[in-house]
């Protein structure tokens, strides 16, 4: 062999040699750490939670359920009554659905995302329907398939499905006072047991944080290359490419991963005792995701909270009616119906606030500035100012 081809095979040896170490020095910076999830329980048999969505779908005069969530103009009655025949085929299906159980098999938006802003649109429609009924045992068992739907577009879910909740929650809010006044013992009596169902059967807040740790380590596995990518990575570089290479993976996951497991621990708490932990700096450069903001999070907790309350305020409600009209008068304490946990204020974790005022009653949670305003709900609706009314 000539010394100019010897020199030529030793600069291509040299080559592949140097980058062979340049590969091994960058894959050993993206190789992830194997991180323990505990397992997600697979859904129901029947799970209706598809359907749910196909329901939000099919959804006629959307747009005008929509701009009335948006800028608070009730429909005039003509104008829903319209809207109710055109749904009514979607209402029936609706009520079925509600007696099935329902988990949600995505946890963050796919291919077939129903955006979670349609989703109040079902609950509108069931308070127009409640609304409509002159049987008061029919609206307000219209009034309690809306909550069972709310409950059902996110039983098993992840913090997406949170606000979904919520949103879905705020068109019934003042709906249900009147409906139960109207309605006799025995409607009270089968709608409290639905409603009591539903809170047995609602998904713990651990569950919800449990989940969204799968969804914000899966996003960042997601992206970190195998080996095949980085070699051809390796071939044509550009800056973003380069730096996002040689970050290493495994500090800034176990980071994530410390940081998500500290708020499961505080999602075992009251209300009252949560402590935001701090988002690690670790994650910057890997992973940029509003969510994962300590406030945002927080604002999750208070839509499960607000969820909760709004289910035990309508049971206990339900409970005092019933009470009403088999003696005459509300009972003079909460502790007296037998609510056990479900007479509790998440917000405040101490009883839900109960006090007879003439022939009726003021009941209410503190909402989520866990202060008592006495019964006063915020003008605006604002989540972190005034009480939760019934």
């Amino acid at each position: 062999m000539g010394r100019t081809a010897r020199a030529a095979l030793t600069v291509v040896v040299c080559l592949v040699v140097g980058w062979l170490g340049l590969f091994g020095f960058v894959w050993s910076r993206n190789r992830v750490p194997a991180l323990a999830l505990p397992p997600r329980p697979g859904p129901p048999a029947a799970n209706a939670y598809p359907e749910y969505e196909e329901c939000v779908r099919s959804v006629k005069q959307a747009n005008l359920l929509f701009e009335e969530g948006v800028f608070g103009r009730p429909l005039a009655p003509a104008k829903a009554a319209e809207v109710l025949r055109e749904n009514a085929p979607l209402l029936a299906k609706v009520r079925q659905l509600v007696e099935r159980p329902s988990v949600v098999t995505e946890l963050e938006p796919g291919v077939n995302f129903v955006a979670r802003r349609d989703f109040p649109n079902v609950t509108r429609l069931l308070r127009y329907a409640a609304k409509s009924e002159r049987d008061p045992g029919a609206a307000l068992r219209a009034l309690v398939d809306a909550l069972a739907f709310t409950e059902g577009t996110c039983r098993g879910g992840a913090l997406l499905h949170l606000k979904t909740a919520y949103q879905c929650l705020l068109p019934l809010a003042g709906a249900f006072g009147p409906a139960i006044a109207r309605a006799d013992a025995a409607a009270c009596t089968e709608n409290a047991q639905r409603v009591k169902a539903l809170l047995d059967s609602s998904t713990p807040l651990l569950e919800f944080m449990q989940n969204q740790r799968r969804v914000f380590l899966r996003i960042v596995f997601s992206t970190v290359p195998p080996p095949g990518r980085i070699a051809r990575r390796l071939l044509y570089l550009d800056d973003y490419d380069w730096d996002y290479l040689m970050k290493p993976k495994t500090a800034p996951l176990e980071a994530l991963n410390r940081y998500l497991l500290r708020w499961e621990a505080e999602a075992k708490k009251p209300a009252t005792e949560v402590v935001p932990p701090e988002q690690p700096a670790e994650l910057e450069g890997l992973i940029s995701d509003e969510r994962l903001d300590p406030g945002e999070i927080r604002r999750h907790f208070a839509w499960h909270h607000y969820r909760i309350a709004r289910l035990r305020l309508v049971y206990a409600a339900l409970r005092l009616e019933e009470v009403r009209k088999r003696t005459g008068r509300y009972p003079d304490t909460l502790e007296s119906l037998g609510l056990g946990d479900y007479a509790t204020d998440p917000f405040s974790n101490s009883p839900l606030r109960y006090r007879r005022t003439g022939a009726g009653y003021a009941l209410y949670s503190v909402g989520a500035n866990g202060k008592d305003d006495g019964g006063t709900a915020p003008p605006g609706g604002e989540l972190n100012q005034g009480d939760i009314l019934l």
